[in-house]
């Protein structure tokens, strides 16, 4: 567009300062003190750093006003409204100036690439009339220029009209429309003309809204286009040619002196960037000259009044140098929604922009006019006698064409063919069913010809066709000949190969005959020899088996699993038993009946797994806090929260003997957590102990729970927790909970489980109680171990066929699976590993 970068960074600079504009605000002084200071400094310091002004000026211009009244200069404070007031006009002013540069620059180059051509092109789009609720002085600007330009309309359209029919010499009636002058001259009338009053106002200091509307009352009272309100209201009323129009007139003074002050010019016109000030140099020379018409010759500042007057007049001037086409937009609804007509708006903007005005003359006269030439050219083929019309004058060709079809509504002038539209749309018909008529003639000899020449087409390709094919039937019959003699030269060949293998095949199998013999008599000799040995080695792992079992049977009998002796005291040393020397006894002959290759994790792809029957997690199993269990079932003497001492009483409410064993139960359960100088098999043999006391007093059972849950609540020693932890879920593999503490223990598993226990302890409290039988004996090895590492038992099951097959079973079971399920599982693994082998 060739804008220079110095201008393009000063189009920047101004945008952004007039963004930062409007981030200033401002607030009053005091309560008492109205006068305007500024809120926020920041963003008037990034506007006068964008504007390269100083930021003094730019305040005092925005909170004062500067009045010089012969030589002497007067600074005015303002309020809070006004110093907005004067922000906003600021900024409009920024934005107004760069526009109008911009305007002229784009003229320019445009110009410039057209100076040699004299026509020119303009466009000009402008707001229709508007009538809304409250209207105001925008309102009544923009109603003015529709006014102005219905006027000019009506002055280009409607005389040009009937000048040319006079022209034209033709019959017609004189065409009667509304003038709108009196209007125009009500609003625009040098001086009594309503901006001219409001012109005269806005540059007294004391007038108001109420003084100028006095004024308008006493002007124009009388006046045909003034309406008076019949109540002491802030409104007047005019009528203009698309209806009557009330305008409100508060604030008409304060919009009209919307303009910009000298201050803001003169400091703008010293701002360091030169795009800047040279957009304001020429301000006040130009704000001199716009003025209404016929005002005094005393400078005054332009009101928006006689800037939007001046504006208007010319454009006027402008659009009478020029040949105008007028288009009319018309909206069909508010909406903008499709296949949506509303007939009140529509009407409502004909009528604004005077279109049904223009519609009534254009009606009434004859809108169509052409030619003779052109007349001729259109319609010559419609006359009968077409040698005759050679022969007639324009005039008479013109009159012989009309008769002929007997059309009305035209009258012939000097120059050209006046036509009604009625008219022009018959004759156009009339046209149409001719050319029709000469196209059917066309169309029927161009598809005759192109018929025939298809058909030549069309023959020349069946010949070609039918020779191909007869062609190919030939070929297809060869073929077929073909084939048959193959397959009778390759059947007989077959036949005396067949019989050929069959010999060489006898000859095979007596030879594989005799080899499998053999193999079978070296087979069973080595399988007569292995069973002599695996019996031997079967007799001597039976008696070590034997051996270790009768050990263990005098341990367990002997010290790990006495009946409690009566009559415990509350030490250890008087529970009826001496711990320490069972302990040194058990370590002397301990032995593992199993190894560590027992226990496996689940994830191995070799393991079997006995099918479990798990229930879901219950819906309301939030609903069962411990705490809940705690209040319902713990005696009132006891509170939640680990306790490290000896306990008076028992947890919950118990018989009197059971409450004794239950204490006991306690101090072996502190014992437990507390020693740390248990080895592992110490504290096993100790665990069990202590399980084998709930198992043979079944009353003991919950209270070992509720013991156990009380220990771990907090409990911030790791060791204890681990330790507690193990044994609780020991105990739900040992015998089934109760089913009043069942949802409480599932809840508290399931919040406050000790680091890797939630799901261990999940799984146990999730199986069917059915399937829970109370066992008799304590947690074996595998189980202490499984419940240590949260992995699962697996057993190396080895089938009665063992030597036959050759193969062994790992199977995965828990402390509840019962052998029933071990060897209905065994069963169905065998008998699909043998269909999927079959």
């Amino acid at each position: 567009m060739g804008i220079q970068d110095s201008e393009r960074e000063g189009m920047f600079h101004l945008l952004a300062s007039i963004l930062h504009l409007g981030n200033v605000c401002f607030r009053s002084k005091s309560k008492e003190d109205q006068v305007a200071i500024l809120k926020n400094t920041e963003a008037l310091d990034v506007c006068c750093s964008q504007l390269q002004v100083i930021r003094d000026r730019i305040q005092t211009a925005l909170t004062h006003k500067r009045t010089v009244t012969r030589g002497e200069e007067f600074h005015t404070p303002l309020s809070v409204e006004q110093a907005l007031d004067a922000r906003d006009a600021f900024a409009k002013a920024l934005y107004s100036h760069l526009f109008n540069w911009l305007v002229v620059k784009i003229n320019s180059i445009v110009f410039a690439s057209l100076s040699k051509y004299s026509a020119s092109i303009a466009v000009l789009d402008i707001f229709g009339f508007e009538m809304f609720q409250v209207n105001s002085l925008e309102q009544l600007c923009i109603n003015y220029a529709n006014e102005q330009l219905q006027y000019y309309f009506n002055e280009y359209i409607f005389y040009l009209e009937q000048e040319e029919y006079m022209k034209e010499k033709i019959d017609w009636k004189t065409i009667e429309f509304r003038d709108n002058q009196p209007c125009i001259d009500l609003i625009s009338k040098f001086p009594v003309g309503l901006l001219h009053i409001l012109d005269d106002e806005s540059h007294f200091p004391k007038s108001t809204d109420e003084s100028f509307l006095d004024k308008c009352h006493h002007e124009h009272s009388q006046h045909p286009n003034y309406i008076h309100p019949k109540q002491k209201v802030l409104v007047f009323g005019i009528r203009h040619y698309a209806g009557n129009v009330w305008y409100n007139v508060e604030y008409f003074l304060d919009k009209n002196r919307d303009v910009l002050r000298n201050d803001f010019v003169n400091i703008l016109q010293d701002s360091k960037l030169p795009f800047i000030s040279s957009l304001f140099k020429q301000t006040l020379t130009n704000q001199s000259n716009q003025t209404l018409a016929g005002t005094a010759t005393r400078k005054r500042m332009p009101t928006v009044a006689a800037k939007f007057n001046s504006s208007l007049n010319s454009l006027i001037e402008t659009m009478k140098k020029c040949h105008p086409f007028f288009v009319r937009c018309v909206k069909p609804n508010e909406d903008k929604s499709p296949s949506n007509f509303n007939e009140k708006l529509v009407l409502e903007q004909l009528r604004y922009s005077g279109m049904l005005e223009t519609i009534r003359i254009r009606k009434s006269g004859y809108p169509i006019r052409l030619d003779f030439d052109a007349f001729l050219t259109r319609f010559h083929f419609l006359a009968r006698n077409k040698e005759k019309l050679r022969e007639m004058s324009l005039q008479g060709g013109i009159s012989h064409i009309l008769k002929s079809v007997a059309a009305t509504g035209f009258q012939i002038g000097r120059s050209k063919v006046f036509l009604r539209e009625t008219t022009e749309l018959f004759l156009e018909k009339t046209k149409s069913i001719e050319i029709q008529a000469k196209c059917v003639i066309i169309q029927k000899v161009v598809r005759g010809y192109l018929t025939r020449m298809a058909f030549l087409r069309m023959k020349f390709s069946v010949r070609i066709l039918q020779s191909a094919v007869r062609c190919f039937l030939e070929r297809r019959r060869f073929l077929k000949f073909r084939k048959y003699v193959v397959y009778i030269q390759s059947t007989f060949r077959m036949l005396r190969v067949r019989r050929r293998y069959f010999v060489l095949l006898e000859a095979k199998r007596r030879s594989d005959r005799d080899k499998i013999q053999k193999q079978a008599l070296m087979r069973a000799e080595q399988i007569a020899l292995q069973l002599s040995k695996n019996r031997i080695v079967q007799r001597e792992d039976n008696q070590i088996i034997s051996q270790q079992q009768q050990q263990q049977e005098d341990v367990e009998g002997a010290f790990i699993f006495p009946p409690p002796p009566p009559g415990l005291s509350v030490d250890l040393s008087d529970c009826g038993i001496d711990i320490n020397a069972m302990l040194n006894a058990i370590n002397k002959i301990w032995t593992h009946p199993h190894i560590q290759n027992d226990l496996r994790r689940i994830e191995q792809d070799q393991v079997l797994e006995v099918p479990t029957k798990i229930q879901d997690l219950p819906k309301a199993v939030n609903n069962c806090p411990f705490s809940k269990y705690v209040k319902a079932f713990f005696q009132e003497e006891r509170e939640w929260v680990m306790v490290k001492n000896k306990v008076p009483i028992s947890f919950l409410k118990l018989s009197p003997s059971v409450d004794k064993e239950a204490k006991i139960l306690f101090m072996l359960v502190q014992e437990f957590l507390t020693n740390s100088s248990f080895s592992l098999q110490d504290e096993i043999t100790f665990g069990n102990y202590i399980i084998h006391k709930t198992l043979t007093s079944p009353q003991l059972q919950e209270e070992l729970i509720a013991q156990l849950c009380n220990q771990t609540r907090c409990n911030y020693n790791e060791d204890q927790l681990s330790k507690a932890w193990v044994l609780l879920a020991l105990c739900m593999s040992s015998f089934p909970l109760p089913k009043e503490i069942h949802p409480f223990m599932l809840n508290y598993v399931s919040h406050h489980a000790y680091d890797g226990y939630k799901a261990y302890c999940q799984f146990k409290l999730l199986r069917p109680t059915e399937t829970q039988v109370q066992r008799w004996y304590p947690p074996c090895l595998l189980e202490w171990r499984s419940a240590k590492e949260f992995s699962t038992i697996t057993l190396n099951i080895e089938y009665p066929d063992i030597l036959r097959s050759g193969k062994c079973k790992l199977v995965s079971i828990d402390s509840w699976t019962r052998g029933q399920e071990l060897g209905a599982a065994l069963i169905q693994s065998r008998i699909s590993s043998k269909l999927a082998t079959t």
